[in-house]
């Protein structure tokens, strides 16, 4: 009998403790500040970084460099502290387009907004505006404004890259003009491309962020790739499938992986390749404002 009195008593203390503790600490009593975020905007100097477009579809949000989380635009941010904080909010994108691949961009300057008040009950509404880091090198720009376009054909192409400023095909941007962007037309008896970048590039390696920014619309797949320039040897590798779209779309391709792969490779270059879709009469393919960022 004794051992069963025993471990009653003991079992009724820890429920007494347990319904003491629950009423210690209850989550219901902590109200949340909120901050709301609609989007965040890029400004650019546009002959230094090219076109001001972009593609930022997340916030990641840190609060005393405490990250709380990354969040898709536009977001109400709850955050569990309340008076004067530093926040700071890093452009997050979708790596090679894939929603389920997602980091804030490592060439966008964090937006920083320092003693901000928070209050519970009371949105901070914050309308953060981004540039790219002045430690970011452009390896490689291309706008299709000049009458020079930096990507030949290979002896694999059929077709041609031509200039279009037909305002129904090409890239437009609310702040910047631009005139013209590259078609490819791909038919029957031109059923085949293949272009890469006229100039080799030196570029890092050992995982160092390596992107390539592309501006593109499309009915028919296409695939960019890297190749990679060692002695005596080229080693081409397909980075990503891209497929059709109606309308115009920016993607962030990730080339860090790829570029590491090849570290015996003096330098790179770009290549997009593709084959006319069979279930299109004439495939289109409209590139426009590409930048090659390390």
């Amino acid at each position: 009998m004794r051992k069963f009195y025993r471990f009653d008593v003991l079992f009724l203390s820890f429920i007494f403790l347990s319904l003491s503790s629950c009423e210690i600490y209850n989550p219901s009593e902590d109200e949340p500040s909120y901050i709301h975020i609609d989007s965040i905007s890029l400004t650019t100097d546009y002959t230094a970084y090219g076109t001001a477009s972009h593609k930022i579809t997340d916030a990641w949000v840190y609060v005393d460099n405490e990250l709380i989380g990354a969040f898709e635009l536009p977001a109400n941010v709850p955050v569990l502290k309340s008076g004067v904080h530093n926040i700071n909010i890093r452009p997050g994108i979708k790596l090679n387009g894939i929603a389920a691949t997602r980091s804030y961009y490592p060439f966008f300057n964090p937006c920083i907004f320092n003693d901000a008040q928070l209050q519970p009950g009371t949105p901070l509404v914050l309308n953060p505006t981004t540039t790219y880091g002045t430690y970011t090198h452009f390896k490689w720009k291309e706008d299709f404004e000049s009458a020079g376009v930096s990507l030949e054909r290979t002896s694999s192409s059929d077709t041609i890259i031509e200039l279009t400023n037909d305002v129904n095909l090409k890239f437009t941007y609310p702040i910047e003009a631009n005139n013209y962007s590259a078609a490819i037309h791909l038919d029957q008896n031109h059923p085949n491309f293949e272009f890469r970048t006229i100039s080799s590039y030196s570029l890092p390696i050992g995982g160092a962020p390596v992107f390539l920014e592309l501006n593109y619309k499309t009915n028919n797949y296409f695939v960019v790739g890297v190749t990679g320039n060692t002695t005596g040897q080229q080693i081409s590798t397909s980075v990503i499938y891209i497929s059709p779209t109606q309308n115009w779309n920016k993607i962030y391709i990730n080339l860090s992986p790829t570029v590491s792969n090849m570290p015996s490779a003096l330098d790179y270059r770009i290549f997009i390749r593709g084959v006319k879709n069979s279930d299109v009469a004439e495939g289109l393919i409209l590139l426009d404002n590409i930048k090659l960022v390390h």
